[in-house]
């Protein structure tokens, strides 16, 4: 595996850390709500993942949920933090139970949004697959028409639409097919569920096609003490799509640490 990077990352307000990882094909800028809205409890911070947004690729090796995990550990070292609340969307989701498995002792909390703990079963290691060789041959066009409507809810903005278009057309083919092959081949985190030690909570967007909402909640029914709220009006990106609702949910639950 090569060797963990500093991560690009924005930071607002002060505090204990509250740390924010995107989706795929995001970056950063997915989380600009979360960062304006939650500084004045934590030092709000979204990183990049390696090759997204301002993060260099770095050579060496493959992507995988365990190095992005990481990533984020040294990133964390960087930013002086011996802990964080760490919250993850979809494939951050990913990024989180791979932390929690080989950096327990820094999470203060996790917080879970529109992501899974399976493992993807043999037809969507193919549509992986599909997605990398996609990317890799024909860019990032036919993927952002391909998950463009498929990532909202029944009524997006224009805002969010144009954000997700910038984000998804933004990143680069080589770095879309790496994460969707990392995905593929990530582990199955539903044994972990029942042995997490932190405080969970659990965000779903209602009208998430992508994850629908039912797996979600029988998940988090097998964390220990984990808090679930589902989000009105939210598809799989409910943080952008309902920012108000997701924000006051994560302030709610900090406040109750």
């Amino acid at each position: 595996m090569p060797e963990p990077m500093e991560l690009a990352y924005e930071e607002r307000g002060s505090g204990p850390v509250l740390l924010f990882i995107h989706g795929f094909p995001f970056d950063r800028t997915m989380w600009v709500a979360q960062l304006a809205g939650l500084a004045k409890i934590r030092t709000a911070v979204a990183v990049d993942l390696r090759g997204h947004g301002l993060s260099d690729v770095m050579s060496g090796g493959d992507f995988s949920m365990d190095l992005f995990a990481d990533d984020v550990a040294k990133t964390l070292d960087a930013i002086g933090a011996d802990k964080a609340d760490i919250v993850g969307l979809s494939m951050g989701g990913y990024v989180l139970f791979s932390f929690w498995r080989r950096h327990p002792e820094r999470a203060r909390s996790l917080i879970f949004i529109d992501t899974k703990a399976e493992a993807d079963a043999d037809e969507a290691k193919a549509g992986r697959e599909k997605t990398a060789e996609t990317a890799a041959s024909q860019g990032m066009q036919p993927i952002y028409e391909t998950l463009a409507s498929k990532v909202v809810g029944s009524s997006p903005s224009v805002e969010v639409q144009d954000k997700l278009k910038e984000m998804m057309l933004g990143t680069a083919p080589e770095v879309a097919a790496a994460d969707a092959l990392a995905m593929r081949d990530r582990a199955d985190s539903t044994a972990d569920l029942p042995n997490i030690t932190v405080p969970v909570l659990w965000l779903h967007g209602e009208e998430d096609a992508l994850m629908p909402i039912e797996g979600a909640r029988a998940s988090a029914a097998k964390v220990p003490g984990a808090k679930f709220v589902s989000i009105p009006k939210g598809g799989h990106v409910s943080p952008m799509e309902n920012p108000e609702a997701v924000n006051a949910a994560i302030q709610e639950f900090l406040k109750s640490l």
